[in-house]
């Protein structure tokens, strides 16, 4: 799993890309719909990154860094897609939310 080259980001599966947004939204759901039934209305990350927020898993501004994100990798990806080609950027890309959805992470699913 993961990009093949160290100048390269495979966007949907490296640290702090897709994959690791959608598995902190699928683990916050699962930690907290028991006593949030609102989790289990959406079924889209971006809806579930808001509720999340109102049930404290997520601070407001954590979660609009997720959507954030999530909005520019898969309109990244979106874009590669129509002209058949890997969802890989370079390093440099996306570096800021890269380094930004890792620490979240680490926070929520390493603590």
């Amino acid at each position: 799993m993961g990009s093949q080259k160290s100048d390269q980001f495979d966007v949907k599966q490296d640290r702090g890309g897709i994959a690791d947004i959608e598995f902190m939204v699928q683990y916050g759901v699962l930690a907290k719909a028991g006593r949030h039934s609102g989790l289990l209305q959406y079924t889209d990350n971006i809806r579930l990154l808001d509720e999340l927020s109102q049930t404290g898993w997520l601070s407001a501004e954590e979660a609009e860094l997720l959507a954030d994100a999530y909005r520019a990798y898969r309109s990244y990806v979106h874009k590669l897609t129509l002209q058949e080609q890997r969802a890989m950027a370079d390093t440099s890309a996306f570096a800021e939310l890269r380094q930004s959805v890792a620490a979240l992470w680490q926070r929520l699913m390493e603590a």
